[in-house]
């Protein structure tokens, strides 16, 4: 009888205690050059340096479902740094969860003085389609390589004759 009313007396007062709460979490935004309008999640919050701050909303679930009895919401936020104007640049964001801050306090660091990244090679980003779309060959070249391909699939053993036989009346009737 006395366990059942200490279990009951627990589940009162952890709702008398509330089972939700949101802490704002501070965040101390720097950039290089200072002077950078900050933007979180698309409001503009002032220019650097400052202080932002951020919610990190928690609730109860208990014991049994999370180690600390405690679940945390995604507290996802999108901080963008705009380079000040008649400054080279280009703006960067990044994403924080303000529920992940250790210390109490966070730190943002925007170094806008970065440059574009420009890769050294041709990236083809044409998936399932031709690399480099180009003027299309000769049909004599494009037949003789149709041919030396079917061969080797033959050869191979991934075509039977009858099929090979098929493939190769098929290029020859699209080289025409």
């Amino acid at each position: 009888m006395k366990t059942w009313n200490w279990t009951l007396l627990f589940v009162i007062s952890m709702e008398a205690l509330g089972c939700a709460t949101a802490n704002t979490i501070r965040f101390n935004v720097d950039s290089t050059p200072e002077g950078a309008q900050v933007d979180v999640n698309g409001v503009a919050q002032g220019v650097t340096p400052l202080q932002v701050g951020l919610q990190c909303s928690k609730r109860w679930v208990g014991v049994f479902n999370a180690p600390d009895g405690w679940e945390y919401d995604r507290a996802v936020y999108e901080v963008t740094a705009y380079p000040p104007r008649r400054q080279a640049g280009i703006s960067q964001t990044k994403r924080v969860n303000a529920c992940e801050v250790q210390n109490g306090v966070g730190h943002l660091v925007f170094d806008l003085r970065l440059q574009p990244l420009i890769p050294r090679q041709q990236i083809d980003l044409n998936v399932g389609g031709p690399a480099n779309p180009s003027p299309a060959p000769p049909a004599a070249s494009t037949l003789e390589t149709t041919l030396k391909n079917l061969k080797q699939l033959r050869d191979q053993g991934l075509l039977s004759d009858d099929e090979y036989r098929t493939k190769v009346d098929q290029a020859i009737e699209k080289a025409k």
